[in-house]
């Protein structure tokens, strides 16, 4: 079959085509080769810090996680700090979306004399 009519089969450009015969030529393998995607932006030792640090406290939550990460002079941002923690199932506290009714706020919707709080 010709790169150019594989292309078609696929529904791919030619140079994805290209690529892989190309990688097919050199490797004899297909698979994605290792190695590849993003380097993660933590060290094992900033890894083990954060596991150790949400492990003993558990009310934490990821923003008071990343004050403790940066007096600790480990930089981090809030999504990596939450995949760390997914990836080694240890659990976070969410802050609460918007706070609470007070007392006045009830008051002001049913009305002033009509609820006893």
């Amino acid at each position: 079959m010709s790169v150019r009519s594989a292309a078609k089969y696929l529904y791919k450009s030619r140079e994805f085509v290209n690529k892989w015969v190309q990688r097919y030529k050199d490797t004899k393998c297909v698979d994605d080769l290792p190695d590849r995607g993003s380097k993660r932006s933590t060290t094992a030792r900033e890894d083990r810090t954060i596991f150790q640090v949400f492990s003993k406290n558990p009310q934490l939550s990821l923003r008071k996680g990343q004050a403790v990460m940066a007096r600790r002079s480990i930089n981090i941002n809030i999504m990596t700090l939450r995949r760390r923690l997914q990836e080694n199932n240890i659990a976070w506290r969410s802050m609460m979306a918007k706070p609470l009714l007070s007392r006045k706020h009830v008051r002001k919707s049913v009305g002033v004399g009509s609820f006893k709080y």
